[in-house]
């Protein structure tokens, strides 16, 4: 039988490390969520438990094919001397199941989280993130009051930010359009507007010299 501290080691690779590949894994690519510990431990306990049963099943129909490189899951089950006899063999078996287990939640994590979700604001993957090469985001800012801003992203606070205590600077060329008036320029260098300003926000992606899009 496995001596305690083994016994314990094993459990850990088996049951809890190709549950931590595969949330760190989805970590990466997908916003984090406030969950409970309770919840938190039990989908790494049931991913791990899912993949170790897998690669597994992979290590046992191998050993059918070739014996000498895997350990023998029947004699090891039914002996409790098998163990301490090939113990070599086995800690080479377990290591390649976790190895094994692991790439399979990475793998799987991977193709989870191949779309493009991401632990940022909208207002960072409008104005950052998803603009095109060698363009700015223009921005058209509709206020609460009516008033329609028109510039250049020049600036924003922080995602860390309560949406209504944030703000964002456009930039040259402005204009403001007053309820109902016309259009007009504005012949200031900037324009701050808080979040709790704001109504609606348009946006567009304008080619601009190369110069120019690498300011923002």
């Amino acid at each position: 039988m496995l001596p305690d501290s083994a016994a314990t080691l094993a459990a850990f690779l088996l049951f809890v490390m190709p549950g931590l590949a595969f949330e760190l894994t989805v970590g990466l690519r997908r916003p984090e969520h406030d969950r409970t510990t309770f919840r938190e431990t039990s989908v790494v306990a049931v991913t791990s438990l899912v993949f170790s049963c897998v690669s597994t099943t992979v290590l046992w129909c191998l050993s059918r094919v070739r014996s000498r490189w895997f350990v023998n899951l029947d004699s090891l089950v039914a002996h409790r001397t098998y163990w301490s006899v090939h113990y070599r063999l086995v800690l080479r078996t377990t290591a390649i199941e976790v190895a094994l287990a692991c790439a399979l939640a990475v793998l799987v994590a991977s193709r989870i989280g191949r779309g493009r979700i991401r632990s940022v604001t909208t207002w960072f993957a409008v104005f950052r993130d998803n603009v095109p090469p060698q363009s700015r985001a223009l921005l058209r800012i509709e206020t609460t009051s009516g008033t329609i801003y028109q510039g250049y992203v020049g600036a924003y606070t922080a995602d860390d930010v309560p949406p209504d205590e944030r703000e964002i600077v456009l930039a040259p060329p402005l204009t403001i359009q007053r309820k109902g008036m016309a259009e007009v320029p504005i012949e200031w260098d900037r324009v701050i507007l808080s979040g709790s300003q704001i109504a609606t926000i348009t946006a567009a992606y304008v080619v601009v010299p190369t110069s120019a899009a690498s300011s923002t």
